[in-house]
């Protein structure tokens, strides 16, 4: 998870910079959203090539998988079993309260303000990683084993669902042998025959 924080931090580290370069390369400077709408027209445009962002965005979605990946499996692994689906729900609410805080701090994304709409989450991003790395590390040396047998999630009688209806179990398969001869009568003899 520390690797994918470390990621992230540098995803947005990129989205700053990029920001910044934009308020320097615009005719506008730091009123770079609204240049094109004033008499500038299109001449109004940064140089910094909008691909760019490509780049930043791509870093952030794989530290994501790092983080969010790990974070559900430790948060299913080191559960009680009958409280797994509590700490797996209490997870995804982070992710609820994270976009919440995104959403009340929305106003905030405009000009003269771009960069800095970065660089704070990327500056408090990389204080979070090197405390979580220093709070966290002792994990890296644990085994992490399934917390289930899947008995828990069987009902209280502990059956399964097809010997709650009674369903017979299927024959098993017989093998083929491909050497023996093939019998000469075929289905459509042995109908004859009995008729």
């Amino acid at each position: 998870m520390t690797f994918g924080f470390a990621m992230c931090t540098l995803g947005s580290i990129a989205y700053s910079v990029l920001s910044h370069q934009v308020y320097l390369t615009s005719p506008c400077g730091d009123q770079a959203s609204t240049c094109t709408e004033g008499e500038l027209g299109d001449q109004g445009f940064s140089t910094v090539h909008i691909g760019l962002y490509a780049i930043p965005t791509v870093i952030t979605a794989i530290s994501e998988i790092f983080i969010n990946v790990t974070a559900y499996g430790i948060a299913y692994t080191q559960s009680p079993k009958n409280m797994k689906g509590l700490v797996a729900s209490i997870n995804l609410f982070m992710s609820a309260i994270a976009a919440i805080i995104s959403l009340a701090t929305s106003a905030a994304i405009k000009d003269p303000y771009l960069p800095w709409v970065f660089a704070a989450p990327t500056i408090a991003g990389a204080v979070v990683t090197v405390v979580f790395w220093f709070t966290f590390r002792h994990l890296d040396n644990q085994d992490f084993i399934i917390n289930t047998d899947f008995d828990d999630m069987k009902p209280a009688d502990k059956t399964d669902s097809d010997s709650d209806r009674d369903v017979p179990t299927a024959a098993a398969p017989v093998p083929i042998d491909e050497k023996k001869a093939v019998p000469e009568t075929t289905t459509v003899d042995a109908i004859d025959r009995k008729n």
